[in-house]
């Protein structure tokens, strides 16, 4: 509900925080809007316990997050998303978070996404409207510090993270992807005409 009265002024940007250390179950669409998702806990805690959680279990047989419509920035930081449950066809993308339609700028920061299912693109799946390199803009993905994404499934490619017509950015120490099951191509990661700069590291 509180997406759907952010702002659509291409002017703003909305925060929404996301109270407690408790798991919400939700299909978000976001549309035409500048919208930030951040998780607030007072867990005097570390790991998936310091993040609030957004499930799609139970729910549509759809991407928890879906973001769609004209070019826009959205951020997501101090979250957990699991169990997103989008179809397992060749026409289901993103389990946890489906980014197309737009040339949209999507950051993650400190956020655990694991255990959810598509066809491609278990955890994300970002789907620019144009080619890297020409003239027309296209859809850009971040992942900056501390973003895991482990333990997803898809039918057929990247089990993690699929990308096509986009730029894919892993520049953040912390992050990881690790442990994704695809039953075709690209367990980790799949790039169809993706322009990757992968440059995350561990910590310490």
């Amino acid at each position: 509900a509180a997406s759907k009265a952010a702002s659509g002024n291409a002017a703003d940007t909305t925060t929404i925080r996301i109270q407690g250390n408790a798991t919400y179950t939700e299909n978000l669409d976001i549309s035409g809007k500048h919208l930030r998702l951040v998780g607030t806990s007072s867990c005097q805690c570390s790991g998936a316990f310091a993040r609030p959680g957004i499930s799609g279990a139970g729910g549509a047989a759809r991407s928890i997050v879906n973001i769609n419509g004209e070019a826009r920035r959205i951020g997501f930081a101090k979250l957990a998303l699991h169990r997103g449950d989008e179809l397992q066809n060749n026409n289901s993308y993103g389990g946890a978070i489906d980014i197309t339609g737009g040339a949209h700028s999507v950051e993650l920061t400190d956020v655990r996404i694991d255990h959810s299912t598509a066809g491609f693109g278990g955890a994300i799946s970002v789907r620019g409207p144009a080619a890297p390199g020409t003239s027309a803009q296209t859809a850009q993905l971040y992942l900056n510090q501390d973003v895991t994404i482990s333990d997803n499934i898809v039918a057929f490619g990247g089990g993690g993270l699929y990308c096509r017509n986009a730029y894919l950015f892993v520049r953040g120490t912390g992050t990881a992807i690790f442990r994704n099951t695809a039953g075709g191509y690209g367990g980790g990661v799949y790039l169809d005409n993706c322009v990757a700069n992968i440059a995350a590291v561990g910590p310490g």
